[in-house]
């Protein structure tokens, strides 16, 4: 294994602490900071933190979106609800020319998110909505046996070639964490950069670094770990193609996936149906796509886009100390409907 297989291994081991790594590693420090900071955004991979949201208090939805209006009008509306209304993610899904949005809720506010559902519904901004609590949702970590670091591609024989990383087959439930608003800033920082340094969060944020050292060591239980992701970043459309596979709820279909190098997140619903999403090397896409139909049914495949498609952090200024989460579906959803309606008559 050379020295950058052994760093991204150990990254996702041990988090985002260069000396950490270089003594797991015996790469020196230097090089740990050269691989992580030059190299790997050059070879396509970035470094995320999957956060826990139950551990905030947050349930998560899977929501399919028939919106009523273009997909570029829409992001724009969906953009609002990422930073007003708990949106996490969404991505529109060209074939079906619907979105694919999700949510992480209060529990107690479940009946005004769904009743802000029905609003859109009934003033037409939706012609239609699907919604599914999860139950089980995770990023995968890299198969870091699958990518030849010194060519910056897929090994082509990857179905031959064992996981060597083990991923448990059920989500542990920890107890939920105590925050305040700072925690949750600090949080969305490492959500874009998990190497930020205390010195600029405490910068940034207006605070010392030691408020920001004790916060910190509280804040890094709510990651459940750190992965690495491949995405070309230049013209990833013509080197890539995403796509999201519905399979059976099953051990075995689960197996399929995990085994499948360009799988990075893997949801499972209340209603047992099993989601992956997958960003597949156009040279590997027919490989991929026979390994998983000789190993079991494909229920559905969506085609999401790279243009109409945003990943949110975590929503700091919907958290209120004294008070805790805000339901900002019951206290302005009469307010936002006439937003939205403002907004059709525009387009």
């Amino acid at each position: 294994m050379d020295s950058t297989a052994k760093v991204v291994s150990a990254l996702m081991e041990l988090g985002p602490c260069y000396t950490r790594i270089s003594e797991a590693t015996g790469v020196p420090i230097s090089t740990v900071r050269y691989i992580v900071n030059e190299k790997l955004p050059k070879l396509g991979l970035v470094i995320k933190a999957s956060v826990d949201y139950n551990m905030l208090g947050l349930d998560r939805y899977l929501v399919f979106l028939d919106v009523n209006s273009p997909p570029h009008h829409a992001s724009t509306l969906l953009d609002v609800f990422g930073e007003l209304l708990y949106l996490d993610y969404y991505t529109f899904l060209m074939r079906e020319r619907k979105f694919l949005a999700l949510f992480v809720v209060p529990p107690k506010f479940k009946e005004s998110f769904y009743f802000f559902l029905e609003k859109l519904l009934e003033t037409g901004v939706l012609r239609n909505y699907d919604v599914k609590k999860l139950n089980f949702m995770k990023m995968i970590p890299l198969r870091v046996e699958c990518f030849d670091f010194r060519k910056g591609v897929w090994i082509q024989n990857w179905e031959q070639v064992p996981r060597e990383i083990k991923i448990t087959t059920s989500e542990s439930n920890p107890a939920q964490l105590k925050i305040n608003q700072l925690d949750l800033r600090i949080l969305a920082e490492l959500q874009k950069n998990v190497f930020v340094k205390h010195v600029d969060l405490a910068k940034k944020l207006g605070v010392s670094r030691q408020t920001i050292k004790r916060h910190y060591e509280k804040v890094i239980k709510v990651i459940r770990n750190y992965v690495v992701m491949w995405f070309p970043p230049e013209n990833p459309d013509l080197i890539a193609t995403p796509v999201i596979v519905k399979l059976p709820s099953t051990y075995a279909a689960r197996e399929t996936i995990l085994n499948i190098p360009f799988s990075y997140m893997e949801l499972n619903s209340d209603d047992q149906e099993y989601y992956a999403m997958l960003l597949l090397p156009s040279i590997g896409f027919y490989r991929t796509m026979k390994y998983l139909t000789d190993r079991g049914e494909i229920r559905g495949m969506y085609f999401p886009s790279m243009e109409y498609a945003m990943k949110f952090t975590v929503h700091y200024n919907l958290y209120k100390d004294q008070t805790g989460w805000v339901n900002t579906f019951e206290e302005g959803i009469e307010k936002i409907v006439e937003k939205v309606k403002q907004f059709r008559r525009r387009i």
